[in-house]
């Protein structure tokens, strides 16, 4: 059996990631998924593919990879959970 990947997202104005109970094969297929739930849910502004067995519900941290950012940098928010220094996911 081989790794599995899941999607974490942050809903506007948390500094946790949340998740559902959902794993993919590949990482390509978490980033389809995540890019049709920016499509049609705005309840969202950052994500990142983690493996399967990452532990749930952690803070969010400066050294988290994401995939998605449309937090707004110029907030606050951003500032007050990572001193704006995400990195980006590459893939």
């Amino acid at each position: 059996m081989g790794m599995k990947y899941r999607a974490d997202i942050a809903a506007r104005g948390e500094n946790v990631w949340s998740n559902n109970a959902m794993e993919y094969e590949t990482v390509e297929e978490v980033k389809a998924w995540l890019d049709d739930l920016s499509l049609r849910w705005y309840g969202y502004d950052m994500s990142r593919i983690v493996s399967a067995d990452t532990p749930k519900n952690e803070e969010i941290t400066p050294f988290d990879v994401l995939y998605q950012n449309f937090r707004n940098k110029d907030n606050g928010d951003i500032a007050r959970v990572a001193n704006k220094s995400f990195k980006n996911y590459e893939s």
